[in-house]
């Protein structure tokens, strides 16, 4: 297993000053190694790189929430039916010329 390291991760939220906005979380050595990697390859800052992957996270997970409470809508053809009544008029704003799925 990877020894644990101590990272200072520093994010720079508006308004605040860098020292206040600092923290220290702990990271495996592998860890910090790829976000070092990661940082170099893109010419960007670790706490950077660090911020957009917990983003991308957050919408990930934000999307994987939101398919399930789909399926669960089309398991029951009432509820389906409503919504798709609810959200027909929107379908119209589309104008992608993509059939409805």
């Amino acid at each position: 297993m990877d020894a644990t390291v101590y990272a200072l991760v520093r994010t720079h939220p508006e308004g605040t000053s860098m020292a206040a906005a600092e923290s220290t979380v702990r990271i495996h050595a592998a860890t910090r190694d790829k976000l070092r990697e990661l940082a170099t390859e893109e010419g960007r800052t670790i706490p950077d790189v660090l911020g957009e992957l917990v983003e991308r996270e957050d919408a990930r997970r934000m999307l994987v929430e939101h398919n399930a409470a789909m399926e669960h809508l089309r398991a029951n053809p009432e509820a389906w039916a409503d919504w798709k009544a609810e959200t027909a008029p929107w379908e119209a704003t589309l104008m992608d010329g993509l059939r409805d799925l």
